[in-house]
C-alpha cells in the first residue's frame, strides 16, 4: 500500500531555505511515516509544501522520502488555496499513492485531498472552529476565513482521526456526518534512548509563541514563583528569529524583568530538545487550547512532570497517563501552585507508571498498526 502524507516537517539543513524560512516544527507526520514503514509495510512518503521557498527538494530524512514543494506565500488564502491544489495535484498525479493521509484543515492538504479522486484520511488538528472559539479573531482575520474552509472541508469529508476524545467531541458534535477514528499522536522511538540527568531548578516551555499557547500566563505564574525560588530559570524552546508582534511583546518583557533566567533556544533537533527536557524540574504548558499536546508525551517519556492548563487535550493526556497536573484555565496563580510541589520532590513510581503505558498505547507499533486498520477501511470503502 503506498500512501502520501501531505504535512508539516521541518526543513532538513540540506533544503537552500533552511535557516532563513520558519516553518512548523512539529514531527509527528515524520514519525507516523516511520512507524508505517517499520510496522505496518506502508511504503509511505511525505509531500510538504514551502510557502516562500526558493526551490523545490525532494530528500530522503530517516528513511522517508519527503517532497519540499516551493509555493508562493501570498494570496493563497484569499484564493482558496487554488493554485497550491493545482500545485500539489501535479505531484499526486505523478506519484499515484493509493490514498491520501492529510494532516489539518488549516491550510490547503484537506482541500487538495478532496479535489485529487483519490480515497483520503483527514487528521484533525489546529481545529479553526474550537481555536476561535477561545481566541477570539478579529472582524477581518485570517482565522475567520480559515474556519470558513474548514466548514466547507469538513462537510465532505468520509473518515477524520481525532488525535483525542476532547476534539473528537468537538467536532462530532459539530459534524455528526463525520466518521471519526480515536487515533493519538506516536512519538518518535529515539526519545526512549534519552539519558537521565540531574534535575536542575528550571521549568521549561515548547510551542510557539503565540496568544492561543497561553505565554502571558505563563509570565505571571512565573513572576510569582521566582518570588519563592529566587534562582528558578524557564527555558523558551520555539521562539523565532523574526517574532512577530505578540512574541517579540512577551519575551522582551520576560528578559527585562528576569535577564538571564529566561532562556531562548529557538527551534531545536530532537536529541537535543528531549535532553533539555529530562533536565527540567516541570514542563508548563499553560495553552488556552490544545488539540493534542505532543511536548507533554514527549516530556512524561523523558520522566519530567507535565503542568498543564485544563480543558485542553493535555490535561486529557495527563489524567490519562498520570505523572504531571493540571491548573485552570488562564490563571496564573493556579499555574505557579501548581508547580511548586514539583520543584521538591519526583514520584519515582508514578514516572515510570507513565512512561510504561504511554510506550504501550502511543507506541509506533500500535499506532501504525491501527493506521493500516483505518487505512485498508477506507480503500474497501471507495
Amino acid at each position: 500500500m503506498k500512501v502520501l502524507h501531505l504535512g508539516n516537517v521541518p526543513l532538513p539543513p540540506e533544503h537552500p531555505d533552511h535557516g532563513r524560512l520558519h516553518t512548523h516544527p512539529g514531527r509527528w507526520v515524520l514519525n507516523h511515516a516511520k512507524a508505517q514503514k517499520a510496522h505496518a509495510s506502508i511504503e509511505s512518503e511525505i509531500l510538504v509544501q514551502v510557502p516562500g521557498a526558493t526551490a523545490d527538494l525532494t530528500t530522503t530524512i530517516e528513511e522517508i522520502p519527503v517532497h519540499f514543494v516551493a509555493a508562493p506565500d501570498r494570496l493563497r488564502l484569499l484564493t482558496g488555496f487554488y493554485f497550491d491544489g493545482r500545485r500539489i495535484g501535479k505531484r499526486i498525479a505523478a506519484m499515484q499513492p493509493d490514498l491520501i493521509h492529510a494532516h489539518g484543515t488549516e491550510d490547503a492538504y484537506c482541500l487538495v485531498a478532496l479535489r485529487s479522486g483519490k480515497p483520503f484520511v483527514l487528521t484533525l488538528q489546529g481545529v479553526m472552529f474550537v481555536i476561535n472559539r477561545r481566541v477570539k479573531p478579529g472582524l477581518i482575520d485570517r482565522m475567520r476565513f480559515m474556519e470558513i474552509i474548514e466548514n466547507y472541508c469538513l462537510k465532505r469529508t468520509r473518515h477524520a482521526v481525532a488525535k483525542s476524545r476532547y476534539i473528537g467531541e468537538e467536532v462530532g458534535r459539530a459534524y455528526p456526518r463525520l466518521t471519526l477514528h480515536d487515533i493519538p499522536n506516536t512519538f518518535d522511538p529515539a526519545i526512549l534512548e534519552t539519558p537521565e540527568f540531574p534535575r536542575e531548578k528550571s521549568l521549561i516551555f515548547i510551542g510557539t509563541i503565540c496568544p492561543r499557547k497561553g505565554v502571558h500566563i505563563l509570565r505571571e505564574g512565573f513572576a510569582l514563583l521566582k518570588k519563592d525560588v529566587p534562582d528558578l530559570k524557564l527555558r523558551m524552546v520555539g521562539n523565532t528569529e523574526n517574532p512577530a508582534p505578540y512574541e517579540s511583546d512577551e519575551l522582551e518583557q520576560l528578559k527585562k524583568s528576569w535577564g538571564d533566567d529566561v532562556v531562548l533556544h529557538g527551534q531545536l533537533k530532537p536529541k537535543e530538545l528531549f535532553k533539555l527536557i529530562a533536565k527540567a524540574a516541570a514542563l508548563v504548558a499553560p495553552s488556552l487550547e490544545e488539540m493534542f499536546g505532543n511536548q507533554v508525551i514527549e516530556s512524561l517519556l523523558v520522566g519530567t512532570p507535565a503542568v498543564v492548563a485544563d480543558e485542553t487535550a493535555m490535561a486529557e493526556n495527563v489524567r490519562r497517563f498520570g505523572y504531571g497536573a493540571i491548573f485552570p484555565q488562564n490563571d496564573p496563580e493556579g499555574l505557579a501552585r501548581t508547580v511548586r510541589p514539583f520543584l521538591q520532590n519526583e514520584n519515582a513510581t508514578e514516572r515510570k507508571a507513565a512512561q510504561e503505558k504511554i510506550i504501550r498505547e502511543l507506541g509506533p507499533e500500535t499506532v501504525a498498526r491501527k493506521h493500516l486498520e483505518l487505512y485498508e477501511t477506507v480503500l474497501k470503502s471507495s
